[in-house]
């Protein structure tokens, strides 16, 4: 038995002698991407993120705020810190970790709440959190049922980057991704594509309400609003293909309607602005391309402006 230990110590010393230094530099490589989610992740981490306002949301407002449109109309200092695969619970962890490693507090937080927002992230694109696992807040949301990164995965070199392949090919194989970004903020130089549209059936893009996500979001609005900032929720422009497809809204826009009167925020809901049945600014029926996310920039601080005077300050 004793022969046995020494030899599993001996391994795992030359495990570890080995494995660190290589995991080491998968993450500095990976952290050093020009890949816009980890440039992203990179000014939260390292605090240089110091915005008047912050854009807060899934991916729908990763490609929808174009932060030079809000500057330029507002005169404010703007960020989009949107995330693809984020549902209200991954934008909690977002605005967790801004506040953690960030001094600065924004006079605005604009939360664009998709139809899907209350309902709970899976795994989709937890491949980008591979080199965060140092953070307690990242490792606390990972390691549950859904997402399902372990101890290992945090302590045994090179494990995690195993398990979470993609995160080398988006970060450094492919250049495709490798697009760089503008606070945040990247648009997509793309055309209506109506394929993905045309392979949903009537009523598979339905609203998602969960109850038990309403404690934990409500907090966070609370430490929004104790902070100083006022808070904005929007729903983006979304294609009336689309729409046709959907179910529950009136009911979520509702509920929206409902917590923004109840905690002083304003909702503005751009379901039903002209720009939805235009296919020039979609890529599909729920994101925006380049030139949408111009235009609805363009609109959403207009409108922010006049409720606000938000550019008068």
């Amino acid at each position: 038995m004793k022969k046995f230990l020494i030899k599993v110590i001996i391994f795992l010393s030359i495990w570890f002698v080995i494995t660190i230094p290589i995991d080491i530099y998968i993450t500095k490589l990976v952290r050093s991407s020009k890949a816009r989610a980890i440039e992203v992740w990179e000014d939260i981490f390292n605090g240089r993120i110091d915005a008047d306002m912050l854009f807060l949301g899934s991916s729908r407002t990763s490609d929808a705020y174009d932060p030079a449109v809000f500057d330029s109309i507002l005169g404010v200092n703007s960020y989009n810190l949107g995330m693809h695969g984020n549902l209200i619970d991954k934008d909690i962890l977002r605005y967790t970790l801004y506040t953690k490693y960030s001094n600065a507090t924004p006079k605005y937080i604009i939360w664009d709440l998709c139809n899907g927002a209350f309902g709970y992230s899976e795994r989709v694109f937890d491949y980008q959190f591979a080199p965060y696992l140092f953070d307690r807040d990242v490792f606390r949301f990972l390691h549950s049922p859904r997402h399902k990164f372990t101890l290992l995965d945090r302590y045994i070199p090179l494990l995690r980057y195993y398990r979470e392949k993609n995160i080398l090919g988006y970060a450094i194989k492919n250049e495709h991704f490798n697009i760089g970004a503008y606070k945040g903020f990247k648009g997509k130089d793309w055309h209506w594509n109506p394929e993905n549209l045309n392979k949903l059936e009537d009523g598979v893009i339905p609203m998602c309400y969960n109850p038990e996500l309403m404690p934990a979001f409500l907090s966070t609005l609370n430490k929004m609003k104790e902070a100083g900032s006022k808070v904005i929720f929007i729903y983006s422009p979304f294609h009336y293909f689309g729409q046709a497809k959907q179910s529950g809204m009136d009911s979520l826009f509702s509920i929206y309607s409902r917590i923004a009167e109840e905690n002083d925020c304003v909702f503005l809901n751009f379901n039903y602005d002209s720009m939805c049945h235009d296919t020039s600014y979609f890529v599909d029926a729920t994101h925006l391309n380049q030139t949408g996310a111009i235009c609805f920039s363009s609109k959403c601080a207009t409108v922010l402006d006049s409720i606000l005077k938000i550019s008068s300050h």
